[in-house]
């Protein structure tokens, strides 16, 4: 996440699949700026619980 932070994109797509790990994520990105636009399920594995989550996040303007 630093590295994409020196990168300086004006978008990101964040894909997790832990909801632990997505919140933990989110916050950091927050921290350099990163605002979550839209947020996106998909459930590559129909058989189970799991799903992987896809979150656009956009640099905020200050």
């Amino acid at each position: 996440m630093d590295s994409v932070a020196k990168l300086k994109p004006k978008k990101v797509v964040y894909i997790s699949c832990g909801p632990e790990t997505l919140a933990r994520d989110l916050k950091y990105f927050k921290k350099l700026g990163y605002v979550a636009k839209e947020a996106w399920p998909v459930d590559m594995f129909p058989a189970t619980g799991h799903t992987e989550s896809i979150v656009l996040l956009q640099k905020s303007v200050k």
